[in-house]
Protein backbone atom coordinates (compact mmCIF):
# COMPACT_ATOMS: atom_id res chain seq x y z
CA UNK A 1 0.00 0.00 0.00
CA UNK A 2 2.63 2.63 0.89
CA UNK A 3 4.86 1.43 -1.63
CA UNK A 4 1.30 2.63 -4.17
CA UNK A 5 1.21 5.52 -2.80
CA UNK A 6 5.11 6.66 -3.04
CA UNK A 7 4.60 5.63 -6.40
CA UNK A 8 1.86 7.94 -7.54
CA UNK A 9 3.11 10.70 -5.45
CA UNK A 10 6.18 10.41 -7.77
CA UNK A 11 4.55 10.73 -10.76
CA UNK A 12 2.89 13.65 -9.61
CA UNK A 13 5.89 15.49 -8.78
CA UNK A 14 7.80 14.27 -11.62
CA UNK A 15 4.46 15.56 -14.37
CA UNK A 16 4.36 18.88 -12.28
CA UNK A 17 8.39 19.42 -13.30
CA UNK A 18 8.53 18.79 -17.00
CA UNK A 19 4.66 19.79 -17.88
CA UNK A 20 5.09 22.58 -20.17
CA UNK A 21 1.57 24.44 -19.37
CA UNK A 22 3.61 25.31 -15.86
CA UNK A 23 3.13 28.63 -15.36
CA UNK A 24 4.82 29.13 -11.50
CA UNK A 25 6.67 26.28 -10.11
CA UNK A 26 7.52 26.81 -6.28
CA UNK A 27 9.12 24.64 -3.70
CA UNK A 28 9.62 25.53 -0.13
CA UNK A 29 10.48 24.31 3.49
CA UNK A 30 8.34 25.02 7.06
CA UNK A 31 9.32 24.77 10.47
CA UNK A 32 7.13 25.71 14.25
CA UNK A 33 5.75 23.74 16.54
CA UNK A 34 2.55 22.63 17.63
CA UNK A 35 0.52 19.42 18.74
CA UNK A 36 -0.39 15.69 18.05
CA UNK A 37 -2.56 13.09 19.43
CA UNK A 38 -4.22 9.59 18.46
CA UNK A 39 -7.43 8.80 21.11
CA UNK A 40 -4.90 10.62 23.84
CA UNK A 41 -3.76 13.55 25.45
CA UNK A 42 -1.78 16.11 22.97
CA UNK A 43 2.14 15.96 23.02
CA UNK A 44 4.27 19.54 21.85
CA UNK A 45 5.66 18.53 18.75
CA UNK A 46 8.24 20.59 16.87
CA UNK A 47 6.94 20.10 13.09
CA UNK A 48 8.85 20.36 10.02
CA UNK A 49 7.80 20.24 6.64
CA UNK A 50 9.08 20.03 2.10
CA UNK A 51 6.75 21.14 -0.58
CA UNK A 52 6.38 21.51 -4.30
CA UNK A 53 3.79 23.29 -5.90
CA UNK A 54 2.43 24.82 -9.07
CA UNK A 55 -0.85 25.59 -11.17
CA UNK A 56 -1.71 22.57 -13.50
CA UNK A 57 -2.89 25.81 -16.42
CA UNK A 58 -2.10 28.96 -16.98
CA UNK A 59 -5.24 30.44 -16.30
CA UNK A 60 -6.12 28.65 -12.94
CA UNK A 61 -6.49 30.21 -9.89
CA UNK A 62 -5.90 27.12 -7.44
CA UNK A 63 -2.65 25.72 -7.26
CA UNK A 64 -1.44 21.76 -6.49
CA UNK A 65 0.83 21.78 -3.74
CA UNK A 66 2.44 18.20 -2.65
CA UNK A 67 4.34 17.96 0.42
CA UNK A 68 5.79 15.50 3.41
CA UNK A 69 4.59 17.02 7.43
CA UNK A 70 7.05 15.75 10.24
CA UNK A 71 6.31 16.45 13.67
CA UNK A 72 8.23 14.61 16.85
CA UNK A 73 8.48 15.53 20.65
CA UNK A 74 10.45 18.58 21.60
CA UNK A 75 12.13 16.34 23.39
CA UNK A 76 13.62 14.41 20.72
CA UNK A 77 15.90 17.81 19.81
CA UNK A 78 17.16 18.36 23.68
CA UNK A 79 20.55 16.95 23.57
CA UNK A 80 20.22 15.82 27.51
CA UNK A 81 17.06 13.91 26.91
CA UNK A 82 17.33 10.70 27.49
CA UNK A 83 14.07 9.35 26.75
CA UNK A 84 14.29 5.76 24.88
CA UNK A 85 11.14 6.94 22.73
CA UNK A 86 9.79 9.98 20.73
CA UNK A 87 6.25 9.95 19.81
CA UNK A 88 5.77 11.25 16.12
CA UNK A 89 4.07 11.20 13.11
CA UNK A 90 5.24 11.72 9.40
CA UNK A 91 3.10 12.02 6.67
CA UNK A 92 2.35 13.71 2.91
CA UNK A 93 -0.48 16.07 1.69
CA UNK A 94 -1.73 16.94 -1.39
CA UNK A 95 -3.47 20.38 -1.11
CA UNK A 96 -5.46 22.90 -3.39
CA UNK A 97 -4.01 26.59 -2.87
CA UNK A 98 -5.31 29.21 -2.96
CA UNK A 99 -3.15 32.53 -3.36
CA UNK A 100 -4.79 36.10 -3.06
CA UNK A 101 -2.84 39.45 -2.54
CA UNK A 102 -4.28 41.90 -0.34
CA UNK A 103 -2.39 44.90 -0.53
CA UNK A 104 1.48 45.83 -2.09
CA UNK A 105 3.38 42.49 -1.52
CA UNK A 106 1.07 41.30 1.76
CA UNK A 107 -0.61 38.03 0.54
CA UNK A 108 -2.83 35.28 2.05
CA UNK A 109 -2.84 31.53 1.66
CA UNK A 110 -5.78 29.17 2.05
CA UNK A 111 -4.97 25.43 1.57
CA UNK A 112 -7.43 22.27 1.86
CA UNK A 113 -6.36 18.72 0.76
CA UNK A 114 -5.98 15.02 1.55
CA UNK A 115 -3.61 13.69 3.79
CA UNK A 116 -1.63 10.50 4.62
CA UNK A 117 -0.03 10.03 8.14
CA UNK A 118 2.17 7.38 9.60
CA UNK A 119 1.16 7.10 13.41
CA UNK A 120 4.27 6.62 15.83
CA UNK A 121 3.03 8.38 18.90
CA UNK A 122 3.12 5.01 20.73
CA UNK A 123 5.94 2.75 20.46
CA UNK A 124 3.42 -0.12 19.74
CA UNK A 125 1.94 1.61 16.90
CA UNK A 126 2.89 1.68 13.21
CA UNK A 127 0.14 2.21 11.25
CA UNK A 128 -1.40 5.06 8.87
CA UNK A 129 -4.11 6.52 8.66
CA UNK A 130 -6.23 9.04 5.94
CA UNK A 131 -7.66 12.38 6.19
CA UNK A 132 -7.67 15.97 5.48
CA UNK A 133 -5.70 18.85 5.64
CA UNK A 134 -6.42 22.79 6.16
CA UNK A 135 -4.06 25.54 5.88
CA UNK A 136 -4.20 29.49 6.29
CA UNK A 137 -1.11 31.36 5.62
CA UNK A 138 -0.36 35.09 5.59
CA UNK A 139 2.83 37.13 4.79
CA UNK A 140 5.13 38.87 2.36
CA UNK A 141 5.92 38.51 -1.58
CA UNK A 142 9.46 39.77 -2.38
CA UNK A 143 8.98 39.16 -6.33
CA UNK A 144 8.00 42.76 -6.63
CA UNK A 145 7.26 42.54 -10.42
CA UNK A 146 9.43 39.87 -11.16
CA UNK A 147 8.46 36.19 -11.90
CA UNK A 148 11.11 34.38 -9.36
CA UNK A 149 12.19 35.14 -5.76
CA UNK A 150 10.81 34.34 -2.33
CA UNK A 151 8.16 34.39 -0.44
CA UNK A 152 7.86 34.51 3.44
CA UNK A 153 4.99 33.67 5.79
CA UNK A 154 3.34 32.27 9.24
CA UNK A 155 0.75 29.50 8.84
CA UNK A 156 -1.90 27.37 10.68
CA UNK A 157 -1.87 24.06 9.36
CA UNK A 158 -4.46 21.34 11.21
CA UNK A 159 -4.43 17.89 9.78
CA UNK A 160 -6.90 15.37 11.21
CA UNK A 161 -7.92 11.37 10.13
CA UNK A 162 -10.78 9.53 10.28
CA UNK A 163 -9.62 5.53 10.57
CA UNK A 164 -8.10 4.04 13.53
CA UNK A 165 -7.39 6.17 16.03
CA UNK A 166 -8.08 9.51 14.53
CA UNK A 167 -4.26 10.77 14.16
CA UNK A 168 -4.35 14.90 13.64
CA UNK A 169 -2.15 17.14 13.93
CA UNK A 170 -2.16 21.30 14.77
CA UNK A 171 1.46 23.59 13.54
CA UNK A 172 1.62 27.05 14.06
CA UNK A 173 4.62 27.83 11.56
CA UNK A 174 7.45 29.69 9.77
CA UNK A 175 7.45 28.84 5.95
CA UNK A 176 9.99 29.94 2.90
CA UNK A 177 9.09 29.90 -0.39
CA UNK A 178 11.18 30.09 -3.51
CA UNK A 179 9.01 30.70 -6.99
CA UNK A 180 10.70 29.68 -10.64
Amino acid sequence: MINKILIVLVFIISLQSISNAQSEINIGINAGGGFISANSPNEGVFTSGIFIGGYLSPGDYISTRLGFIYAADFNSIIPESSREYYPSVKGFYLKGIYSSFITGNFYTEQGLGLLALHDKIYSDRNNWDFGIVISLLAGIDFREYTLNGFRIGLGLEYGLTFLNYSIQYYSTFFQLQYVF
